[in-house]
């Protein structure tokens, strides 16, 4: 009985101990499920945190995009090399050929700034050289002209210039260019076009009045009354210069630059302030050029005022043209001395150029002078496209001698025109 008491207490202890584990296990299970829960569950981030967490992942985003772009360039680049490469010319026979073709085609070019028509011009490749023969429209551009254009285009291509020689008898001349890099020749001879209909042209008359600028008031006033087309030479640094450009202008004159020149008799005769001297300096006869230029607005040309001495000195006409030359200014040789160089200068520097043919005005203001003047304008008509003529604006007897002039010059058949206007050789640019 004692034992059963026993056995049954003993069952008893087993059943509270298994509920007790029992009751542990359920507590320990829910615990780890909360703890799982609350693991798998994010939790409310800071800021700081948060902005951390989006940079990371950016990072990792633009890193996988980089690395596929990286591979699909890669792939493309596989493919584009397996296709065939055309086969391409050497780059020295390239450079060679494109050689060759710019001296052709700058010689061609400069044949085309002076009007030949690409069709006249002749062209043949031999042993020695590649010759090609260019003709000239006489009334257009001269040989000496034709030869600095070519020789510019010519060598600003690329090419060398290696001599010449000109024939004065059959009137042409050969010029020989080489290629520096091959060694190739090229033969141009220029030479005057005999065939070319040479267009009859309208004689035109060109009247300048000297010394504006030293007048005013009524005398001036009705100087720039006279015709239109009579063109105004006004001095520098004369006490009216400015006034007086600026009554002319109003009436519809052309203008031009007095430039006041060293005379052979100078201390005796001054040829005003600031003139051009040929003891002066290039850079002083350049500057002073310039302040003329900017002393008169709105000129258009220049002549000279005396000069006998100056316009026979080369160095200083070179300083002066080169001036001119900038500024696009024309220049009228007043040809007041028989050994003047002006003329030729302005030429070789490509300043539109032109000579006085009378001083209508002297040696008086007398009928008789006055007939004699106009007998010699008759007489050059038919040797010359045009003429020019000057007088001075001292006196009111000058202002009427130069309206009888003017009123003689339709019966002489003349067109009066602005020397702007007068029929010149076109000079094309030369590089």
């Amino acid at each position: 009985m004692q034992k059963r008491r026993k056995t049954k207490k003993k069952i008893n202890r087993n059943k509270n101990h298994g509920m007790r584990n029992l009751i542990i296990l359920l507590i320990i299970a829910i615990g780890l499920s909360f703890l799982v829960f609350y693991l798998s569950t994010p939790g409310k981030l800071t800021p700081e945190q948060k902005q951390k967490t989006i940079a990371k992942h950016e990072k990792k985003h633009k890193k996988a995009i980089k690395q596929k772009t990286k591979k699909e360039n890669k792939n493309e680049t596989i493919q584009v090399s397996k296709k065939p490469e055309p086969i391409q010319p050497k780059p020295e026979t390239v450079a060679t050929a494109k050689q060759e073709d710019m001296i052709k085609a700058a010689i061609y070019h400069a044949a085309a700034k002076m009007d030949v028509s690409t069709a006249k011009i002749r062209s043949k490749q031999k042993p020695d050289a590649l010759y090609i023969t260019i003709p000239l429209d006489r009334e257009l551009v001269d040989l000496t002209f034709a030869n600095m254009i070519i020789k510019g285009d010519v060598i600003a291509a690329g090419g060398a210039f290696t001599s010449g020689k000109e024939d004065n008898k059959h009137n042409t001349q050969i010029l020989i260019f080489k290629n520096p890099q091959t060694g190739s020749l090229y033969n141009v001879e220029l030479y005057y076009d005999k065939i070319l209909t040479i267009k009859p042209k309208s004689k035109q008359l060109a009247v300048i009045v000297d010394d504006l600028g030293n007048y005013h008031g009524s005398l001036l006033q009705d100087f720039v009354k006279t015709n239109p087309a009579v063109t105004f030479a006004v001095m520098p640094d004369s006490k009216y210069a400015k006034e007086s450009l600026a009554a002319a202008k109003s009436q519809g004159h052309e203008c031009i630059i007095h430039i006041p020149m060293e005379p052979l008799d100078y201390p005796k005769n001054n040829p005003g302030k600031n003139a051009i001297y040929v003891q002066l300096s290039q850079k002083e006869i350049e500057k002073r050029m310039e302040d003329y230029i900017h002393q008169l607005p709105g000129c258009v040309g220049a002549n000279n005022h005396m000069g006998s001495f100056a316009s026979s000195d080369l160095a200083a006409m070179q300083s002066v043209m080169s001036v001119l030359k900038r500024n696009n200014f024309y220049f009228v040789d007043s040809r007041t001395t028989s050994e003047s160089v002006a003329f030729n200068v302005a030429q070789k520097s490509l300043v539109p150029a032109y000579k006085r043919d009378l001083f209508i005005d002297e040696p008086n203001l007398s009928e008789d002078n006055l007939r004699k003047q106009l007998s010699i304008l008759q007489n050059l008509r038919s040797s010359q496209d045009y003429a020019i003529v000057i007088i001075h604006c001292h006196t009111r007897q000058h202002l009427d001698y130069l309206n009888r002039f003017i009123r003689s010059i339709p019966a002489l058949g003349y067109e009066l025109v602005p020397v702007s206007k007068l029929q010149s050789r076109r000079l094309p640019q030369i590089l």
